[in-house]
């Protein structure tokens, strides 16, 4: 039998609406179910520690694999920065997959997935580290490289005076490509250390100064044992001379110490007035053909005094040099010292 429905129509009402109430979910549970299909990427971050010195490893090379299965393998390969570390994008995949694999893995499901990954500086291998891939989303994972160093001791002179130079800038570079590189200052006493690593590598040892032309020590690194080198190397920086010209009085006060002038002559050869005054506190000055330090210290020698003089002296001397330069170096002897230098031009 069926139910009867009685309509009442409300006054100034022609019409009835008759149906089912729409069904409708809420917004929120749409927003769920749309996140689950987000896809998500897995990250994985690695950091190389040298284990002797536990300080991280820049510029090493780090290779990881992760196997699939089922003949499927995805590589990956960089290098770490200056912090010692290097991330990967390793795999993409949807939301709700990730949270079903990490349910699977709290119950101890088996994972086929297997992550490998090794560390290389220099000729240091790291062992291989595997793992499986469910246990390591979104971490840090170290590796840790054993190597072995040399200590090189560095010692900057001025290649006149034999004084050791402070400030000065030195450089170490590989030849290689391989990441050994610093950059440091000598302290007082000219002197710096660096410790290289244990490889079959040459390494390049530059050291320069403001004023002074740079030096350049080759080493050869073999397993530990530096070949054709000691592990104390000493650098000499030529000091550059000063730009001067004929015709000009030249003067100086200070300590102990080494100047250089280079004087230009406008000719090529002739003869000229050389007068130095070297005042009460004694100097050595010694005057050379041509343009230092592309100087013969002995075919070049035009002039030198008798060691460490004072007092003034006049003296007529003849150059020929391609150059148009004459070069005068004068080393202070005590403390306290002071000069004067007049150079005539030659006659035209």
């Amino acid at each position: 039998m069926r139910k009867k429905t009685t309509l009442q129509l409300e006054p100034h009402q022609d019409y009835y609406e008759v149906g089912l109430k729409n069904r409708r979910y809420p917004w929120y549970l749409l927003l769920f179910l749309l996140i689950l299909f987000i896809p998500i990427t897995e990250e994985l971050t690695f950091v190389v520690v040298d284990s002797q010195q536990q300080k991280p490893v820049k510029w090493a090379t780090l290779n990881t694999s992760l196997d699939k299965g089922k003949n499927s393998l995805d590589k990956y390969s960089g290098q770490t920065d200056n912090d010692g570390m290097v991330s990967f994008q390793v795999h993409r995949q949807l939301l709700f997959t990730r949270l079903f694999n990490r349910i699977l893995n709290r119950l101890r499901y088996p994972s086929h997935w297997i992550l490998k990954s090794q560390a290389l500086f220099a000729c240091y291998e790291g062992k291989t580290r595997q793992e499986a891939f469910n246990q390591v989303y979104d971490s840090l994972i170290t590796l840790n490289l054993r190597i072995d160093y040399a200590n090189i001791a560095i010692h900057v002179i001025d290649s006149v005076s034999r004084r050791p130079i402070e400030l000065a800038e030195v450089s170490v570079l590989s030849q290689k490509g391989i990441s050994q590189a610093a950059n440091m200052m000598t302290d007082g006493q000219g002197a710096a250390s660096y410790h290289a690593v244990h490889c079959s590598d040459s390494l390049l040892v530059v050291a320069g100064k403001t004023g002074f032309s740079n030096d350049t020590v080759k080493l050869a690194m073999d397993k530990g044992y530096m070949v054709g080198a000691d592990s104390a190397i000493t650098l000499q920086l030529v000091r550059l001379p000063e730009d001067e010209r004929c015709g000009t009085t030249m003067q100086a006060s200070g300590g102990e110490g080494i100047t250089i002038k280079a004087v230009n002559m406008l000719l090529d050869s002739g003869e000229f007035r050389f007068w130095y005054d070297a005042h009460s506190v004694p100097d050595e000055i010694k005057v050379y053909n041509g343009r230092y330090p592309n100087v013969d210290q002995q075919a070049d020698l035009l002039f030198a005094t008798n060691g460490c003089i004072s007092g003034n002296e006049k003296h007529h001397l003849k150059f020929k040099h391609p150059s148009q330069f004459i070069s005068i170096v004068i080393k202070g002897c005590e403390p306290g010292t002071s000069w004067n230098i007049e150079v005539d031009c030659p006659d035209f």
